[in-house]
């Protein structure tokens, strides 16, 4: 998990940006992917479950870490898990979980952490359509300019029933000449609504309270050590 944290994260940021899409018969790429944008930012309330499997290299069958979470956008609270941690990212603030360590981190940067502008992400990527059959398309993006995303190639598979993504292979750069580069994989399937505790889950006060510039966690962190981030 200490190898692949970091882009962990950076897929996250990027497949929130790709949650739904749909395309005309002749649309590009590029539209195709700028309209999920937009239509995401219109669905109030969505949720998957989520499978992350790491490989070693970019052909190996055979995962070296395996990890299962779930995410949730509703009532613009977005909210993911992935194992044992946890994000939320609401207007003003965000919370990072880990549970493995009890510690619980609030950033006043807010939904900041989960970009919905795949603009952004169009710029440092080339894209192009490699298959389309009766059930998915499948998109592939590759980076045509030195970009902080640290990825060679990201591959995109596109349900057509209703417009949600299946799959999200992420190819890892090498950062060294010796390093062999590795794969995630990224697969969702339909998570059911639970209102009760999709509520919860989105609510601030059952992480947090605050008064003025104090900052109290909810009783059922009584016992995780609480960490500020001020930028």
């Amino acid at each position: 998990m200490k190898r692949y944290g970091k882009e962990l994260l950076i897929a996250f940021c990027a497949l929130w940006s790709v949650m739904v899409c749909g395309q005309q018969k002749n649309e590009s790429v590029e539209n195709i992917i700028s309209k999920a944008s937009q239509i995401f930012k219109t669905k109030d309330y969505l949720t998957y479950n989520v499978k992350y499997n790491i490989f070693s290299d970019y052909t190996t069958t055979k995962a070296t870490e395996t990890y299962t979470g779930f995410l949730l956008k509703k009532d613009n609270i977005f909210y993911y898990k992935i194992k044992n941690t946890e994000f939320v990212g609401f207007k003003d603030h965000s919370v990072k979980i880990s549970n493995d360590e009890k510690a619980l981190l609030i950033g006043k940067k807010g939904q900041e952490e989960f970009p919905l502008d795949l603009s952004t992400y169009l710029k440092a990527f080339k894209s192009r359509l490699i298959k389309s059959d009766n059930t998915s398309w499948t998109c592939e993006l590759i980076p045509d300019k030195i970009s902080q995303i640290m990825f060679s190639k990201v591959i995109m598979v596109i349900n057509k029933k209703d417009y949600s993504v299946a799959r999200q292979v992420l190819y890892f750069l090498n950062t060294s000449p010796d390093e062999k580069a590795g794969r995630l994989e990224i697969s969702f399937t339909t998570r059911t609504k639970d209102l009760v505790k999709d509520k919860f889950l989105i609510e601030q006060s059952n992480y947090f309270t605050k008064s003025g510039s104090t900052i109290k966690t909810a009783s059922r962190f009584k016992e995780y050590k609480l960490y500020k981030d001020q930028n």
